[in-house]
Order: structure tokens, then C-alpha cells, then sequence
């Protein structure tokens, strides 16, 4: 079944990271990988000191 979204508006930090919290717990959630970190497409590296395999702009 399709699901519909509904566009958001990111007004402000809190916000923005419960919405990055949510896209990188996606993957330890389905049991992909134990650490959001540990999955390779991820900005949860760049977030956590390292370095991804996709260029991460956070835009201030």
C-alpha cells in the first residue's frame, strides 16, 4: 500500500535532528546494521567524526 507525505518544514534545529535521528535509525531498525554509523550511505558517519561515502553540506 502507498503511503501519501505531506511536506514538513524544518523551522529549526530540534527538529531537524529528530528528522535525521529518524532517517539514521532506519537502518538498525530493519536490522541492516547495529550502529547507525555502520551503514555505509549514512550521514551518521559525517555527524559522528567520520567520514561517508556521500558529501555531506550542513547548511548553518
Amino acid at each position: 500500500m502507498w503511503q501519501h507525505n505531506q511536506s514538513i518544514e524544518l523551522s529549526d534545529n530540534v527538529l531537524l535532528d529528530q528528522k535525521l535521528d529518524y532517517l539514521h535509525m532506519n537502518p538498525v531498525v530493519s536490522g541492516f546494521v547495529s550502529e547507525p554509523e555502520h551503514w555505509n550511505w549514512s550521514s551518521a558517519l559525517d555527524n559522528s567524526g567520520s567520514k561517508g561515502l556521500l558529501d555531506v553540506n550542513m547548511i548553518e
